[in-house]
């Protein structure tokens, strides 16, 4: 396995299964700790943008020692857990029928703190900027035939949530991305409407169904009828404690971004991709 040495240390690479970038950083595992590696400008931006989440309150991990090697950019970060949260579900239902209910109310306390601490952090509002990293228009070079139906059905679903404000968000937030103290993978933060990485954290796990082929080993998990309920009160306590709107009332205006952004760019993965289309048209296209 690659293999990278900052200050004496060693550190292994963490596979990845996303659609791979040049300028993507990289994530090395030590004793305890991470290290975030890649392009100058692209860690600088993650740094800045985890730095500005800690101070906010977002539960992240604290920063241990940032720098350079040759022309890339570093940081080294506490680590928050073992495994990430998916791992964990994952065991649990094959082993019980059901996330256990500590687990669960360790990932309901995290979301909580993420989304209080996310409710008192503005971020511009703009419906082009957040279309566009959504990858709306992507998915319509992909499904030219449809991408009427899907500038349409963005354009309906985008007004319903018109009254959440936009706020600094992960941009793909899921137990893919938690671990047990906290969340981690920041580089995708972008300015969205409060409620979609609530709803995020929730849906994602139903693109990944164990009864489909795919061409990564996937780890499926599932929520209960009664733990998605548990799960969307949180949110709804949290967002009327802040003077917002219900997000389970939401719930379908703010999954269908998510949709799009989980059925976009899997050219990499053509079983993935003929999937993730045909769930996508069957599901969040229809009349």
């Amino acid at each position: 396995m690659p293999t990278i040495e900052i200050d004496g240390r060693t550190y292994e690479l963490v596979e990845r299964h996303r659609p791979r970038d040049e300028n993507d950083s990289r994530i090395y595992k030590g004793f305890n700790t991470f290290v975030r590696i890649g392009p100058a400008p692209v860690v600088e931006a993650n740094l800045t943008a985890h730095k500005r989440l800690a101070n906010a309150g977002f539960p992240v991990a604290h920063i241990l020692r940032d720098g350079t090697v040759g022309d890339e950019r570093f940081f080294i970060e506490e680590s928050l857990g073992e495994r990430i949260l998916r791992l964990e579900f994952a065991d649990e239902v094959k082993a019980h029928g059901e996330i256990t209910a500590d687990s669960f109310d360790s990932f309901v306390g995290i979301i909580r703190q993420y989304l209080e601490a996310q409710a008192k952090l503005p971020a511009p509002n703009g419906s082009h900027d957040f279309f566009e990293r959504m990858h709306v228009a992507r998915l319509c070079d992909e499904l030219p035939e449809l991408s009427s139906a899907i500038e349409e059905k963005a354009e309906q679903h985008f007004k319903a949530i018109s009254a959440f404000p936009f706020v600094v968000s992960h941009g793909d937030l899921s137990p893919n991305n938690m671990l047990s103290k906290g969340v981690i993978d920041l580089e995708d933060s972008l300015s969205a409407p409060f409620g979609y990485d609530a709803v995020s954290a929730l849906t994602t796990c139903e693109w990944f169904p164990e009864d489909v082929e795919f061409e990564f080993p996937i780890t499926p998990y599932h929520f209960t009828q009664s733990q998605r309920a548990q799960y969307l009160s949180m949110c709804d306590e949290v967002a009327t404690g802040n003077n917002l709107p219900s997000v389970s009332a939401n719930l379908d205006h703010l999954d269908f971004f998510r949709a799009v952004w989980l059925t976009e760019g899997m050219a990499e993965w053509p079983k993935t991709k003929r999937y993730r289309h045909e769930r996508f048209i069957r599901e969040y296209l229809r009349p």
